[in-house]
Order: structure tokens, then sequence, then C-alpha cells
């Protein structure tokens, strides 16, 4: 049952369009890497690494995402936009100053540009 169901999630998948999602991500880690190898400061260095961990995090949401059926994705789409109209209403009011604008939550420790998501629930509510 699992098999198939992989089987049956992958079997449209669009191989191309992931083989050269990933060649992108190969070239940026290069360019980070060469940008950075003759800096000699360690901080800089680790821009390459802290990259290869963040793809590698993206593979797993994007995998996750697609196996997941689209209708479940629709189940939720408008509550999901509404949520993020309410978050980019809440960041004129309360937002943070970062860049020379004003783009940017706080909650805690944790920021966050509600635009992004925004984006986001505007396709899915699409």
């Amino acid at each position: 049952m699992r098999d198939a169901l992989f089987l049956k999630t992958f079997k449209k998948f669009d191989w191309l369009l992931f083989f050269a999602m990933v060649c992108l991500l190969i070239i940026g880690v290069i360019a980070i890497y060469s940008a950075t190898f003759s800096s000699g400061s360690d901080y800089l260095k680790q821009n390459y690494e802290r990259q290869i961990i963040w793809a590698g995090i993206g593979f797993l949401l994007f995998f996750l995402t697609v196996a997941v059926h689209f209708k479940y994705y629709q189940a939720f789409a408008y509550v999901l936009y509404g949520v993020s109209i309410f978050f980019l209403i809440l960041v004129l009011i309360m937002g943070n100053r970062g860049g020379g604008a004003v783009r940017w939550i706080a909650f805690g420790g944790i920021k966050f540009q509600p635009s992004e998501w925004a984006k986001l629930f505007t396709i899915f509510a699409l």
C-alpha cells in the first residue's frame, strides 16, 4: 500500500524540473564556497555549510509537500489565505523596521516576513 502510494505520487513527477533545481542548487553552493574560500574567516566559510544544511531541509520539506495530495491543500487554502491577510494587516500595525522598510513581525526571538507566506497561500487559494 505504502509503495503504491509512493509510485502513484511520483509517477507524474517532473524529473527534468527537479534535476534543473538540483543543478541550480549545486551551482549556488559552489558559488558561495568559491566566494568565501580565500577569505580566511571561519564565519564566511560556514556560509556554504549552512546553505547545504538548508538545502537538505528544503529537500525534505519538498518531498513531504509533494507526497501530500493537493486536495488536502485545497481544504485549508482559504483559511491560510485569510491568516496571511491578517498578518499582512498586522505588519502595518506592529511591524519592525528592517533595511529601511517595515516588513517584519517579531514573536519572541523569531522574526518573519508575512509577505513571503502570503505569496504561497495566495497560490494555494487560486
